[in-house]
C-alpha cells in the first residue's frame, strides 16, 4: 500500500477516534451517576421525621402504586440512562415524597429532574397511571408545567420564594440525606423573607391553613405541621448567633435557616455556607422545577 494512503487511512481512524472519544465524555457528563454514588438504599416508610403522623398518607400511597407497575417503569428508565439499582430508588422516593406533598400544600414542586423523568414515564402508561390516581387521589394527578407567572403561583408565593418555603415544609416531614440532597439540588439555599416568617408567626392556623395547604387534607395533620413551622419560629428567635453556629456544625440546618432568613437576608449566603460543609455536588439531573400538582390533582 503506498504511503499516502497509509497516511489518510490513519487520519480516517484518528477522526473516527475523537469522535467515539468526544461521545463518550458526552455520556460520562450527562451520566446521573457522574459525581455521586447512590450505594445506599433508601430509608423505609419513605424516610418520615414522624411516623405517627404521615404513616397513613405513606401507606395509601404505597398502596396505590402496584409492584408490577413500578417494575415495568424501573426497567424501561433503567435501560434508556445510565444509572444503577439504587440511583433509580431514591428517584422514586423522590417522587413518592412529592406525591405525598400533594396531599397537603396546596401548590407543589418537583425539583429533581429524574423523578420528574419517572412521572412522565408513568403518565405513558395511561391505564395504570389513571388507576394509581383514583385510588391515591380520587382523581388524575395532572403534570403540570411550572409557570412562575401563573396568578395562582404569584398568589402563593407573595410573601416569600417557593423553594424556601418547600425546603422548610420537606424537612419537617422528611429526613434529609445526601442522596436527597443531590437529587434536589442541596437544601436551604435560598432565604424566606422577613415578612413571611413574621405573617407565619402571627397569622392564625386556620388562615395559614387556608391560604398554604390542602382543605381535604386531615386536620391533625395539617395542624400540627403548622404548629411544628410556628415553633421552629419561636425556637430560632431564642437562639444567639454562637448557638446557630454550633447548630451547623452539627449538621442541624433548619434553625440557622430561619435564623439568617430573618436576621441576616442580605448576608445569608455567606452565614449559611451550607454547601461548604456537606461536600456535596450538585447533580447534573436537579434545578429548577420540573413540574408541578395541587390539590384535587391539578387544573
Amino acid at each position: 500500500m503506498e504511503p499516502k494512503y497509509i497516511i489518510i487511512i490513519a487520519s480516517i481512524l484518528i477522526f473516527v477516534s475523537i469522535i467515539l472519544f468526544a461521545i463518550l465524555l458526552m455520556k460520562l457528563n450527562h451520566s446521573p451517576r457522574n459525581d455521586f454514588k447512590f450505594n445506599n438504599r433508601p430509608p423505609e416508610n419513605l424516610g418520615l421525621v414522624n411516623i405517627n403522623i404521615y404513616l397513613t398518607v405513606v401507606t395509601l400511597l404505597n398502596n396505590a402504586i402496584e409492584e408490577q407497575f413500578i417494575n415495568q417503569i424501573k426497567e424501561r428508565i433503567i435501560q434508556k440512562n445510565n444509572i444503577n439499582d439504587n440511583y433509580f430508588e431514591w428517584s422514586l422516593l423522590e417522587l413518592k415524597r412529592f406525591f405525598v406533598l400533594t396531599k397537603i400544600l396546596k401548590n407543589v414542586s418537583l425539583y429533581s429532574k429524574f423523578a420528574d423523568e419517572i412521572w412522565h414515564e408513568m403518565i405513558l402508561s395511561t391505564k395504570e397511571y389513571c388507576k394509581f390516581s383514583n385510588i391515591y387521589n380520587g382523581e388524575y394527578i395532572h403534570h403540570t408545567p411550572k409557570n412562575p407567572n401563573d396568578p395562582l403561583n404569584v398568589y402563593y408565593f407573595a410573601y416569600t420564594d417557593e423553594r424556601a418555603f418547600f425546603d422548610w415544609i420537606y424537612s419537617k416531614i422528611f429526613k434529609i440525606l445526601p442522596e436527597n440532597e443531590y437529587l434536589n439540588k442541596k437544601f436551604f439555599k435560598t432565604p424566606l423573607s422577613k415578612e413571611f416568617i413574621k405573617w407565619i408567626d402571627q397569622s392564625s392556623i386556620n388562615d395559614i391553613r387556608d391560604r398554604y395547604f390542602c382543605s381535604n387534607q386531615d386536620s391533625y395533620l395539617i395542624t400540627q405541621l403548622i404548629v411544628e413551622l410556628k415553633e421552629d419560629i419561636r425556637k430560632m428567635t431564642a437562639l444567639n448567633l454562637n448557638t446557630i453556629k454550633q447548630r451547623q456544625k452539627e449538621n442541624d440546618y433548619v434553625l440557622p435557616f430561619l435564623y439568617f432568613s430573618y436576621f441576616y437576608q442580605g448576608e445569608f449566603n455567606d452565614m449559611m455556607w451550607h454547601d461548604s460543609e456537606t461536600g456535596i455536588a450538585d447533580s447534573n439531573d436537579s434545578g429548577g422545577s420540573c413540574g408541578s400538582a395541587s390539590c384535587g390533582g391539578g387544573d
